[in-house]
């Protein structure tokens, strides 16, 4: 598989990635502490954050991956 290709296809797990982890986030009771709601906020994070790192990591040439790659590098912050 090609760099491009790749990005792409990371692109599609990443969107899949962030709507799980909004779903996990969405889900953290009212009454959860600060302390324990950071937590599972950051544990809901980790695996967009790793498909977001990844990404940022690999060329993107076209104009698809390279909204993959923006979309990626602005997860990061």
């Amino acid at each position: 598989m090609n760099t491009e290709h790749e990005v792409i296809a990371l692109g599609s797990l990443f969107e899949e990635a962030i709507q799980i982890a909004n779903q996990r986030i969405d889900a953290i009771p009212e009454d959860t502490s600060p302390e324990e709601e950071l937590r599972a906020i950051q544990d809901a994070s980790t695996v967009p954050e790793v498909i977001a790192y990844r990404i940022s990591e690999l060329p993107a040439e076209s104009e698809q991956g390279q909204a993959v790659k923006h979309k990626a590098l602005s997860w990061l912050g």
